[in-house]
């Protein structure tokens, strides 16, 4: 049978359908699971545009304790309409093939392959020059490290590996990989899950390709930043073959961590107008989940700043970590006659302590008792 000189990969990983995200408030983890259905059907569809040969799916495709009937469904309806197309799948520690697995109980095509075992098997395509190998999770942990000493046989084809596994410690309970591991084995391309930043693809001096593709759509502030899957196209030459990469994103909402100083901000309108155009710098918007620390000499005026709300700064979420410091005009609070001239006046001691702790302490309740006395929110 004669083989096919060019295939294309898809190697995605992690998608964690029906994930709970427990972070999210409940009218908005709904929205974010629709979305990330959304991305799985996109990746879907751009395999069948792009007549992709393989889909190696490298892992917790779902979260088996949230899966519903619907997602499980929708899997298997995207899986079908690409006939053409072969899905191998690696089930990971949150997927796992147990007795109870959907990939046990579920009627999947016949273009979808399974790992069954927690020991390196093989999946072979005769017909498109390629050997899959890997290997599945059947609980949530794999202390043995399936690939340690192995080598892919020489059959003619083209090795791969689609595994889910951990290349950051050489005793994981996550099924330990290390990169002498996989330069052994000698797979063309190792499409690798576990790790939801994605790390980039990494070429050993053998030529052998790997990498982690990391989450299509980031679900917390561990995973920010754009997501989505790596297209591999291999071509064969001979005895030899070249692989080329590229990634393609797929994500439509994306988590962002950043810091933002704050110094010289003295009223909460200038801080407001900061924190917006910090937004409107960045171009995020409805789509992102803002994690946003702030740090600086402030005004002790400007009241509690995680009580703007993520929907009036045009975000999808916003959390505010308030790591400021309040300045404050002791000469006009020391003559001032009100409540807060009063209050200041009680902490002024600490304020000027010696003690860098009890300072601190002051300056937290001057911030926290003038956004009181503002009626601002000061839920921290």
């Amino acid at each position: 049978m004669e083989k096919k000189n060019k295939i294309r990969i898809m190697h995605m990983a992690d998608v964690h359908l029906d994930s709970p995200f427990s972070r999210l408030e409940t009218e908005k983890v709904e929205l974010r699971r629709r979305e990330l259905r959304g991305v799985f059907t996109s990746m879907m569809l751009y395999a069948r545009v792009q007549r992709v040969d393989l889909v190696l799916i490298a892992g917790d495709l779902f979260d088996v304790e949230y899966a519903g009937e619907d997602t499980l469904s929708l899997i298997i309806r995207e899986f079908e309409k690409a006939p053409e197309c072969r899905f191998v799948i690696a089930a990971g520690n949150h997927d796992p093939y147990s007795a109870h697995s959907a990939y046990k109980q579920k009627s999947f095509p016949e273009n979808v392959y399974i790992f069954g075992s927690p020991a390196l098997s093989r999946f072979r395509f005769d017909d498109i020059g390629v050997d899959v190998y890997g290997w599945s999770f059947v609980c949530d942990i794999l202390e043995s490290a399936p690939l340690r000493d192995m080598e892919a046989e020489d059959t003619g084809n083209i090795p791969l590996l689609c595994a889910h596994a951990d290349m950051t410690s050489a005793v994981s309970k996550y099924a330990p990989v290390t990169t002498a591991d996989i330069e052994r084995f000698g797979a063309v391309y190792s499409a690798l899950g576990h790790i939801h930043r994605g790390t980039g693809i990494s070429r050993l001096p053998s030529g052998a390709v790997y990498g982690y593709s990391g989450s299509p759509s980031g679900r917390s502030y561990d995973e920010c930043g754009a997501g989505g899957a790596y297209i591999a196209d291999i071509e064969r030459s001979g005895e030899s073959c070249s692989v080329s990469v590229r990634f393609e994103q797929f994500s439509v909402g994306t988590y962002e961590d950043e810091s933002l100083d704050m110094t010289g901000v003295m009223t909460r309108a200038e801080a407001r107008e900061r924190i917006c155009g910090f937004i409107r710098e960045q171009r995020y918007g409805e789509h992102t989940s803002l994690r946003l620390t702030l740090t600086g000499l402030t005004g002790a005026e400007v009241g509690a700043f995680d009580s703007f709300d993520a929907r009036e700064l045009g975000l999808f979420s916003l959390l505010i970590r308030d790591r400021t410091s309040p300045s404050f005009d002791a000469e006009r609070f020391s003559t001032d006659m009100t409540i807060r001239g009063a209050y200041f006046r009680v902490l002024a001691g600490m304020l000027e302590s010696e003690d860098e702790g009890e300072r601190a302490i002051a300056s937290e309740a001057l911030r926290v008792g003038f956004a009181a006395l503002d009626g601002s929110d000061i839920t921290r």
